[in-house]
C-alpha cells in the first residue's frame, strides 16, 4: 500500500518508487524532488480506490475528513476527475486546471450556470452532480456581426426555421431537405438545460450549436456529447 502524508491541503508521496508508480499511471501533481505532492481531488480519488492510505502524525486520515477540507471548486473538480477516471478516461491536473487530450475541462454544477463567452475557443465541459457527470467537447465554429441572431445565421449560409418542436430557438438547414443543426441563443445558460438540449440533438442525429454574444459579436459553439 502506498502511503501519503497530509501536508495542509495536499498529500505528499515521499517514497521515490511509489511516486514514480503514480506518475506512470497518469496521477500527476507537483514534483518535490523525487517525491510527489498530490492535490486533494486526486488524493481522495486514490484513497477511495484503495490505491493509497493517508496519514497525519502517524494516524490514518479518512476520506470524509479530507473531503471536508476541499473548497467548492475542488469538490466539483474531484467529482469530474473521479467520474471520468471511472469511465475509462485519463484526465490529469496541470496546476489547478483539469486537462484531457491537451485541452482544459471546465466544470459546472448541474444546477449551475455556464457562461459561454468565458470558455475560450476549444475545450471540454463537464457537468457534474454528486452521482456522476456528463462530458462534452466544445469548439467555436463561427463568429461575426449582424443586426440579430437570424441574420447572423443566414449570413453563414443557413436556412433558418423555428426549433420549437425540439425545444430550441432554431433549426438550421444547409443543402439537405432535413435540418442538420439545432441552435439556441443565450450567453449564460443553466447547465441542466444544456444537458437536455444536447441529448435531444444527439437523439435526432443533429449538431447542437449554442450561440452567444461577446463584445458585440455573435459566437457559435458546437457541443458534442462524449460517451
Amino acid at each position: 500500500m502506498i502511503t501519503g502524508v497530509l501536508r495542509r491541503k495536499s498529500v505528499l508521496i515521499k517514497d521515490e518508487r511509489d511516486a514514480s508508480r503514480l506518475r506512470n499511471r497518469g496521477y500527476t501533481g507537483k514534483n518535490m524532488g523525487t517525491a510527489l505532492s498530490l492535490n486533494l481531488p486526486v488524493a481522495i480519488y486514490l484513497l477511495e480506490s484503495g490505491r493509497i492510505e493517508v496519514k497525519s502524525g502517524g494516524v490514518s486520515v479518512g476520506k470524509e475528513e479530507l473531503k471536508s477540507m476541499m473548497s467548492e471548486e475542488e469538490r466539483m473538480l474531484f467529482l469530474a476527475f473521479s467520474c471520468l477516471r471511472r469511465g475509462g478516461k485519463n484526465p490529469a491536473f496541470r496546476g489547478k486546471r483539469l486537462m484531457w487530450n491537451g485541452l482544459e475541462i471546465r466544470t459546472f454544477w448541474f444546477d449551475g450556470m455556464i457562461d459561454f463567452p468565458s470558455l475560450g475557443n476549444r475545450g471540454y465541459i463537464a457537468v457534474v452532480a454528486e452521482e456522476g457527470c456528463v462530458l462534452y467537447s466544445y469548439g467555436l465554429v463561427f463568429r461575426g456581426e449582424a443586426k440579430d441572431v437570424r441574420s447572423f445565421l443566414e449570413k453563414r449560409g443557413y436556412v433558418v426555421e423555428t426549433g420549437l418542436k425540439y425545444g430550441c430557438d432554431y433549426r438550421l438547414y444547409e443543402s439537405s431537405p432535413h435540418a442538420t443543426t439545432l441552435a439556441c441563443y443565450g450567453s449564460k445558460l443553466a447547465a441542466k438545460n444544456i444537458v437536455a438540449r444536447v441529448r435531444i440533438a444527439h437523439s435526432v442525429r443533429k449538431i447542437y450549436v449554442q450561440i452567444a454574444m461577446k463584445n458585440g459579436k455573435y459566437k457559435g459553439y458546437r457541443l458534442q456529447w462524449i460517451r
